[in-house]
């Protein structure tokens, strides 16, 4: 690239409306270049010798390697560090081929000094920077909300009830082989599927404990959860759920569970036609899509099972028809009596004298049952695509297509299904509890 429109550089927010003076600093100082896929760019640890203006394409920002978030065009990187002398706090890499240009810490001290709205476009982005610190603070205050209650943190009874929420459903296609060894004893794929999955993730306001104990109190969390379609040993159709992100401390820290389900603290951003999950410090994936188009109940249904199914569309006139009978069931007084969704999770608490090698005093497949409440604003989200940035992640694959809505649910109390422990060891666990709760009782 040997040099850029004016317009492109003005696009950029640091460079905009720049007096004349100040332009021409710019264009003599400024260098372009060229990158392509997978090159450093900055270096963790460097001095900031120069800004980065990213004209197109996308960049990752990576702390001890693993991605924490990632940068679109057009926008400038690597202000703090000029502004206030440090080392760069993360490196940054090209993630697709992208065009850079960039100015020299000399050219950017003058710009300071020579040109007010260019110390105002740094002082507003340095303050945008800061108010997203404090609105993900905030976030963090909120997820500390919980269904607990003092003193020992005692877990308030269920069932639990959301209001309809903003759903997004992207649907995947992995390994079979690999979703199939997922699945604990007792339950197995249903046939016919091949490799698809679902990824949710949801954006919970107003959840509630029908029990008296809640007094009242309602929660607010965010999260991402993975569905395997499955059979258990009835060959009734469910999901299984290996394990879920929400952004919730508390219940994560007391290790404290809500009918078995094995959580993992995440965080979940939804922006202009994408989503990003965190998982502890690092970016683990992030789904987008081109554009969005509402539908009707009938068509919404049509194309989400169309998608489940690796034969793909389903004919006419069945397609139809199953997107029909979907616009009926989809009502109150039918849900209300209706079937439930059966959500299996694998439910497994240590021993309390567990040191070292890990044992389990519980280890059962539970059922759990959801009670769906009517769904409304059907959308469609066309051309989905999904990235995974850690290799490890127990599942990945391609996406096959994305749906959003407004979906509430109860959640019923779990039933066990299967014990994992055999027999003695079972009642060896129940024996050693039951011995030391007496013993507290004593000391």
């Amino acid at each position: 690239m040997t040099g850029a429109p004016r317009e492109v550089l003005t696009r950029i927010p640091l460079l905009a409306g720049l007096e004349p003076s100040a332009e021409e600093l710019v264009r003599k100082s400024v260098a372009y270049e060229s990158l392509p896929s997978e090159m450093e760019v900055i270096r963790a640890g460097g001095e900031g010798s120069r800004l980065i203006f990213l004209l197109s394409g996308e960049l990752a920002v990576l702390r001890d390697g693993r991605v924490v978030t990632l940068l679109d065009a057009p926008r400038s990187v690597g202000l703090v560090s000029l502004v206030d002398r440090g080392r760069r706090s993360a490196s940054v890499k090209t993630l697709t081929p992208v065009e850079i240009a960039s100015i020299d810490r000399d050219c950017f001290d003058k710009l300071l000094e020579t040109s007010p709205t260019f110390a105002r476009h740094v002082l507003r982005e340095l303050a945008h920077e800061t108010r997203g610190l404090y609105d993900a603070q905030f976030d963090m205050l909120e997820s500390f909300d919980d269904f607990f209650e003092s003193p020992n943190a005692r877990l308030i009874p269920g069932p639990y009830e959301f209001p309809p929420f903003p759903m997004s459903l992207f649907i995947m296609e992995d390994d079979p082989r690999r979703l199939e060894a997922l699945l604990p004893p007792g339950l197995r794929p249903i046939p016919g599927l091949g490799g698809r999955y679902l990824l949710s993730f949801s954006f919970i306001s107003g959840g509630r404990s029908a029990h008296p104990q809640a007094a009242g109190r309602v929660f607010a969390y965010q999260e991402a959860t993975p569905f395997i379609p499955c059979v258990d040993s009835l060959f009734r159709p469910g999901v299984y759920t290996p394990e879920v992100y929400p952004d919730a401390y508390l219940a994560i820290a007391l290790g404290r569970e809500i009918y078995g389900f094995p959580k993992r603290f995440g965080r979940v951003t939804l922006g202009d036609r994408h989503v990003e999950l965190f998982v502890g410090n690092r970016l683990l994936l992030q789904a987008r899509w081109d554009a969005e188009r509402s539908v009707e109940a009938a068509p919404y249904a049509e194309a989400l099972l169309g998608s489940v199914s690796p034969l793909g569309a389903l004919p006419q006139p069945l397609g139809g028809l199953a997107g029909h009978l979907f616009a009926l069931a989809n009502r109150e007084v039918v849900l209300a009596h209706g079937p439930q969704v059966r959500v299996f999770v694998r439910k497994q608490i240590p021993a309390a004298n567990s040191i070292g090698e890990r044992t389990l005093q519980v280890d059962q497949l539970v059922e759990v049952p959801f009670r769906l409440h009517p769904m409304s604003e059907f959308t469609l989200l066309e051309n989905p695509a999904l990235r995974f940035f850690d290799p490890t992640f127990f599942v990945g694959g391609e996406c096959v297509a994305a749906f959003r809505c407004r979906l509430g649910f109860t959640l019923g109390a779990g039933q066990v299904r299967r014990d994992y422990l055999p027999e003695d060891l079972g009642a060896s666990a129940g024996l050693l509890g039951r011995v030391r709760s007496q013993l507290r009782r004593f000391l």
